[in-house]
């Protein structure tokens, strides 16, 4: 009753719908026991769940709550104001302190601003000495540098001067020991001539 290309249209559909009814079941499920937890640990209720069920636990009885006393509040009793006294007025020169806030202010910047230039002098010299601290130690660095390079170069002179040595006394070797072969022969030739004769 299915046609061929819908057979297997229908087999994913199914598949995709159990699995998301599968999902959802597992959500309801978590849901309803964290619902769960939180209603054991309420604290509405004696026993610790929120429904209600028979305690075995008596509940006591409220304890009945005291009247309060009435509070008599004293009257106020009401002072009459003081009369303001007048005070002296004493002569009041604005204008020196305000020129002496002022010179005192153009010292302060003044004194700032020799800070600030000797923290920048002090960071010019610092950074000078970090310079020429760095050209001597890369001068001092060249230096051992060329040393080793010397000291290679005589290393490789003398090797080349001992594989020569070894060199030219492996030759003599050879050339001595043609010459003792030949002379060996030569003898023994000449010693085999008169045996023949």
């Amino acid at each position: 009753m299915l046609r061929q290309r819908e057979n297997s249209v229908s087999f994913k559909a199914g598949a995709l719908s159990v699995g998301v009814h599968a999902v959802l079941l597992i959500a309801l499920l978590v849901s309803f026991n964290w619902k769960r937890r939180t209603l054991l640990a309420s604290p509405k209720s004696s026993c610790g769940i929120a429904f209600q069920i028979p305690c075995t636990k008596p509940v006591p009885p409220p304890e009945p709550v005291a009247k309060p006393q009435p509070v008599v509040k004293p009257q106020p009793v009401v002072k009459e104001a003081p009369e303001p006294v007048e005070k002296p007025v004493e002569d009041v020169k604005p204008k020196e302190e305000v020129k002496v806030d002022i010179a005192l202010e153009k010292k302060q910047k003044e004194l700032e601003l020799k800070k600030l230039e000797q923290k920048k002098a002090e960071e010019k010299l610092k950074k000078e000495h970090e310079l020429q601290q760095k050209i001597k130690l890369a001068a001092i660095q060249d230096e051992a540098r060329k040393d080793e390079l010397r000291n290679n170069e005589k290393l490789l002179k003398a090797q080349k001067e001992n594989i020569q040595k070894d060199a030219l006394k492996k030759v003599q070797q050879e050339a001595l020991a043609d010459e003792k072969t030949a002379s060996d022969q030569h003898a023994n030739s000449a010693k085999a001539l008169p045996m023949l004769a």
